[in-house]
């Protein structure tokens, strides 16, 4: 056997070359993981359209179903105010639990 570092022939089951003093001994490769897990930015941004796609389907489902059948323009109004409060929140809640409430590290 020879040693790795000095080139010098050794006996086997030596733990040091005697020579050199160089370890003998397999090295294991360390392997470092992130504290967090790499964050899928794509998923944020899915996150963003979905938020926006309710509130759009909100506000044409209100005038669909409240735009010109109310009786007074202040009810068409708190009408949409209530059907595009919660076309914005639900999604925004459902986001807040899939992310678990963190948008940035």
């Amino acid at each position: 056997m020879y040693c790795p570092n000095c080139g010098k022939e050794i006996s086997d089951g030596t733990r040091f070359c005697p020579y050199c003093g160089a370890s003998l001994l397999p090295q294991t490769e360390v392997v470092y993981k992130p504290a967090y897990p790499p964050r899928d930015d794509g998923a944020v941004w899915k996150g963003v359209v979905l938020v926006l796609l309710f509130g759009v389907v909100g506000l044409i489902l209100v005038y669909a179903l409240c735009g010109d059948q109310s009786e007074t323009k202040r009810g068409a109004w708190i009408c949409l105010g209530v059907v595009a409060a919660i076309s914005i929140l639900i999604p925004l809640i459902i986001l807040a639990v899939v992310f678990g409430f963190r948008v940035w590290p």
